[in-house]
């Protein structure tokens, strides 16, 4: 799936374009990185040990202990395709609950007959890692270019 739509906003604030380097519109153009794309390549089987996810339509929540810690937000695209929002509250990171969280999700996704693409800014290392740790490999990049005639 080529990323589309969503770039306006940002192409006003930023004062150029945004695309996505795997469209073919776009082949060889040069534009400053600022973004990766990833690619679901394998099962991220993991292990919830105790704890539970609950859902309802395009939220998920990871609960521990009876306590919401980390949530994500399925968006939808064409029928076949799903990106995911993951965040986990400030005062439970760092104990591996994205991780558990985005894996889940996405193994679901899988199952249910979806392509998993996420995308994150290059300079979120949390998220570029998490990705990476769950087998996600690097499929395209979000590029931008001041120049608007790219």
């Amino acid at each position: 799936m080529i990323i589309a739509g969503g770039f306006k906003e940002h192409e006003e604030s930023h004062r150029g374009i945004f695309w996505d380097d795997r469209d073919p519109d776009y082949a060889g153009k040069e534009g400053f990185v600022c973004g990766y794309i990833f690619r679901k390549v394998c099962p991220c089987d993991v292990d919830l040990k105790h704890l539970k996810v609950e859902g309802n339509g395009d939220t998920f929540y990871l609960i521990d202990n009876n306590v919401p810690v980390s949530i994500a937000i399925v968006s939808f695209f064409c029928k076949r395709y799903a990106d995911v929002y993951i965040e986990t509250l400030e005062s439970f990171r760092h104990r591996g609950y994205a991780t558990r969280l985005l894996g889940w999700v996405s193994d679901w996704l899988t199952d249910n007959g979806y392509i998993h693409e996420s995308g994150c800014a290059v300079d979120n290392r949390a998220s570029l890692g998490l990705h990476l740790k769950l087998g996600f490999e690097v499929d395209g990049h979000i590029r931008w270019s001041e120049n608007s005639s790219v």
